[in-house]
């Protein structure tokens, strides 16, 4: 998730046509993964302040200790296989160069993950402050720090570490750029660890929508992945760093009907009453979900490559409870539905399991996903 992007808001519903679910052969080794990496990849859940959205000017005990123990059981009782570790830029690339400082931290929590039994996405987690669609020094610097970063893990983990090149790339303007810089990428860490799997996305911020314009790369063991936080108005209602309309939302219903949506305009802004009103008619509902899900799974099918849903979540201070846990179990049908791979922004985000410690040094997540999300079963 880029949380500094202001989003835009193509109103436009996507082709909802009802597709055939994938069978459950998809869950086996596809597209050159390891099936031993492969079996990892059913749910998963990013850990997003770690090593990025610190918060921190000096965060060499932030990497020390914010993961405890209790972290690692909670893993374990929730079913996740695997984790997308979050690696913001100004913790490891410098003016396009690799800065080792810290990565023996990093190196410490991607092998306690592994050992504790999850495979690890290390995903670099730009969000676009890297200048890669308008620099082309700016690209020479990815690969470079592609290339070291290969070279560090060259020949480790390759059953259990994934390399996610960017997160989020939007490129609106060029997107052709992404896609030529994402497969030179690929190629260069190819040469370097020729059996790495690589994650790789479309633009516009990984969207769904984006896949039919998104041809897949020639080579093969790389992972694919997509992100949704749909209906957007929903899943962010009340999110301060997306501006206006969502920011000011709240009590946005799931499901959304025409009755639903005339109910809460009396709590919103008058200049928001239009979206709301819009939202209502939409329908918006189980069925839409799931047929976000088949739009990623049908390009997966036909292209026989490995998709994951690499990102979702919903707000929730101006939610309701009930259509919280409403949207969390819908997305989880059509998880069990699709057979898609899913990984929930975040562990340690408000939008997901909200993980926190209280003052006795408890962990503690949000029941209402935990219930919801993990733990329902269909």
């Amino acid at each position: 998730m880029d949380r500094t992007r202001l989003y835009t808001f193509p109103l436009i519903l996507a082709a909802a046509s009802i597709l055939a679910a994938p069978s459950a052969s998809f869950a086996k080794s596809v597209g050159g993964v390891p099936s031993q990496l492969w079996s990892h990849f059913k749910r998963g859940a990013n850990i997003t302040r770690w090593f990025n959205y610190t918060g921190q000017s000096n965060p060499i005990d932030h990497f020390k200790t914010y993961m405890l123990p209790q972290d690692f059981r909670i893993f374990k009782e929730l079913g996740l296989g695997f984790i997308r570790l979050c690696v913001g830029p100004t913790e490891i690339y410098r003016n396009g160069d690799f800065d080792h400082q810290n990565m023996p931290y990093i190196d410490a929590g991607v092998a306690k993950l592994i050992r504790n039994g999850q495979a690890v996405i290390w995903d670099l987690h730009d969000n676009s402050t890297m200048g890669l669609s308008k620099s082309a020094i700016a690209r020479q610097g990815f690969v470079s720090f592609w290339k070291a970063i290969a070279e560090h893990y060259r020949g480790d983990y390759e059953k259990a570490l994934v390399f996610e090149l960017k997160n989020e790339p939007v490129f609106s303007k060029n997107p052709q750029t992404w896609y030529r810089l994402q497969e030179r990428t690929v190629k260069a860490i190819r040469k370097i660890d020729p059996e790495r799997t690589i994650m790789v996305t479309c633009t516009s911020w990984s969207s769904i929508d984006q896949l039919p314009n998104f041809t897949p790369l020639p080579q093969k063991n790389l992972i694919y992945t997509v992100h949704c936080y749909d209906p957007f108005f929903f899943t962010h209602q009340g999110a301060t760093w997306v501006g206006n309309p969502p920011s000011g939302l709240q009590h946005m219903p799931f499901p959304s009907s025409e009755k639903a949506a005339k109910s809460i305009l009396s709590i919103n802004e008058p200049q928001n009453q239009n979206t709301i009103l819009w939202y209502g008619k939409q329908h918006f509902n189980d069925q839409y979900l799931l047929s976000r899900m088949e739009l990623a799974m049908t390009y997966a099918k036909a292209h026989h490559v490995p998709m994951v849903l690499g990102e979702f979540g919903s707000n929730p201070p101006k939610a309701l409870p009930a259509d919280r846990a409403r949207w969390f179990r819908g997305m989880r049908k059509a998880f069990d539905e699709t057979g898609i791979p899913w990984c929930v922004w975040g562990y340690d985000d408000g939008m997901g399991l909200g993980r926190t410690v209280d003052a006795t040094g408890k962990v503690v997540i949000e029941k209402l996903v935990e219930k919801n999300l993990y733990h329902r079963s269909f």
